[in-house]
């Protein structure tokens, strides 16, 4: 997976802003060459000071930290710690000048993605099982599970399993 961030620096407010994919190494394109499975997320930045900003992430980080070391006591707590590590690097993202709480949070949501992606897995391969063994119930309660783990749309997890659920007409 490749991710790439635009900082708000390189994008014009209020006016039609252009993402080209040139393939550099192709000129003059002779040879046939693709993108897919791209995502897009736009996210508006907060605006406020320097210090307001830092402020607020370091609440933020605070929170995740907290929701982080409750992770095995809620099934939601974990998916919480995401979103606060993750509002801390969307307000951290407004600054020009990144200070080094950046880097401690963006490490926080690689490690917190990869365990919320690895649960994402087991359940949805819980589900798959139960499907297969054409257990309505099973299916149903994994679904709730995913519900539970991954409330809001936020994460990807939470649109598959609605994915699912329309899709097995649970």
């Amino acid at each position: 997976e490749l991710e790439q961030i635009l900082p708000p620096s390189l994008l014009r407010r209020n006016a039609n802003n252009q993402l080209l994919f040139d393939n550099a190494l192709n000129p003059p394109g002779r040879d046939p060459w693709r993108i897919w499975n791209l995502r897009l997320e736009i996210i508006p930045v907060p605006e406020a000071t320097p210090e307001q900003l830092i402020l607020s992430a370091r609440e933020a980080a605070k929170a995740g930290a907290r929701f982080y070391e409750l992770k095995d006591v809620g099934a939601e707590n974990l998916f919480k710690a995401w979103r606060e590590y993750r509002a801390a690097w969307i307000t951290l993202e407004a600054l020009d000048d990144k200070p080094e709480l950046y880097e401690d949070v963006r490490e926080r949501i690689a490690q917190i993605s990869t365990e919320l992606n690895h649960r994402c897995s087991q359940l949805m391969m819980q589900f798959q099982r139960a499907v297969q063994f054409r257990s309505r119930r099973d299916a149903v309660a994994t679904l709730e599970d995913v519900r539970r783990r991954f409330p809001t749309a936020e994460h990807r997890c939470h649109n598959l399993a609605q994915e699912k659920a329309y899709e097995h007409e649970l």
